[in-house]
């Protein structure tokens, strides 16, 4: 039969994980992305705690899937979660940065105020025109400023061939 969405995914993962001997609370994005058209893709996700994927169109400035309030509780939580899905489009030249809290929480500061840097700082970068290894190396604080580790996946939606 068809794939299970991602929140459906998320719910039997949260149901297995609590009753394992483990970790008391886990944060995790499920994404699958399916081509529509030859230069369009669907990505359809369910967030458990982590901070907004970040979206970087071609033709538009930087945006966040979701807002900082939009996540679902991490895994371990509570039981029989109703959990959510959030669907988007990318286009060609789109890039999707997912990446770990490490990037945007740090001691003393507002999560909602950093993740608005962030995106500013994205579009910064963006307007110089950089190639996207450099544009990611270029969000990342220096290393005697990480408080925490830090993991970015970033695609770029690109036609086949």
């Amino acid at each position: 039969g068809p794939a299970a969405n991602p929140a459906t995914t998320l719910s039997r993962l949260d149901r297995i994980v609590q009753a394992l001997d483990g970790p008391s609370m886990i944060t995790v994005v499920h994404a699958v992305i399916r081509r529509l058209a030859p230069t369009i893709w669907r990505i359809t996700l369910s967030n458990a705690g982590h901070p907004p994927p970040l979206l970087i169109p071609r033709d538009a400035p930087p945006r966040y899937l979701h807002d900082l309030a939009a996540p679902d509780p991490p895994l371990c939580v509570t039981d029989a979660f109703p959990r959510t899905t959030f669907d988007a489009v990318l286009r060609e030249g789109d890039t999707l940065v997912l990446y770990t809290d490490g990037l945007v929480e740090t001691p003393d500061t507002d999560i909602g105020d950093n993740l608005r840097l962030l995106c500013e700082h994205t579009d910064v970068l963006v307007g110089r025109g950089l190639p996207l290894p450099t544009l990611i190396r270029g969000l990342l604080p220096s290393v005697q400023h990480r408080r925490d580790d830090i993991a970015v996946i970033a695609l770029q939606a690109r036609p086949e061939g």
